[in-house]
């Protein structure tokens, strides 16, 4: 079978996620983002290895409902659906034992260092607070890639923007 575990890839995959790392940076899912983040990454890997059948787009929704509950973060820039579709491929390869194409799908996600600068880069919009508060509407930060994916070389750019609610919303820009 493969040497690399379902764990694994669901953790490079949810860690190479540019939209999804600015997210857990900004401590979307409030003072328990950390934990939120390791429990996605468990129930990701329960739930693709109970539902062998899973549809790309069911796990799309599924990831949507759990982002939009936990961390008041609605990714609106298409990332969901390519993050889903790269987690059901690569479990699928897991199971089939299809060690080649596993690795080529994890080759071609983008380094997590690369992942950090791009997040790195990332700053509020002008006039905007580093702490936040009830007055944090439109509060709008800028990113790389929002595609974990992230299989061409180009700068497809997205932003944040919290609304007067305190959703947070990752559009393209």
């Amino acid at each position: 079978m493969s040497s690399i575990k379902l764990e694994d890839v669901v953790s490079r995959v949810y860690g190479t996620w540019t939209g999804y790392v600015l997210a857990l940076k900004m401590n979307a899912g409030g003072s328990q983002t950390k934990e939120k983040n390791q429990w996605l990454h468990e129930v990701t890997c329960e739930y693709l290895t109970s539902t062998p059948d899973l549809a790309s787009d069911e796990l799309a929704d599924w990831i949507e409902n759990i982002l939009d509950t936990e961390f008041d973060l609605i990714m609106d820039d298409g990332s969901v659906d390519s993050v889903a579709d790269l987690l059901i491929k690569c479990s699928r390869f897991i199971r089939a034992g299809d060690v080649q194409s596993l690795q080529k799908c994890v080759d071609r996600l983008p380094s997590e260092e690369a992942v950090k600068t791009a997040t790195s880069t990332s700053k509020k919009a002008e006039g905007e607070e580093d702490d936040s508060s009830d007055e944090d509407e439109g509060e709008t930060t800028e990113d790389g890639d929002g595609d974990a994916a992230g299989s061409t070389g180009k700068e497809r750019g997205s932003k944040t923007v919290t609304d007067e609610d305190g959703w947070t919303t990752i559009v393209r820009k």
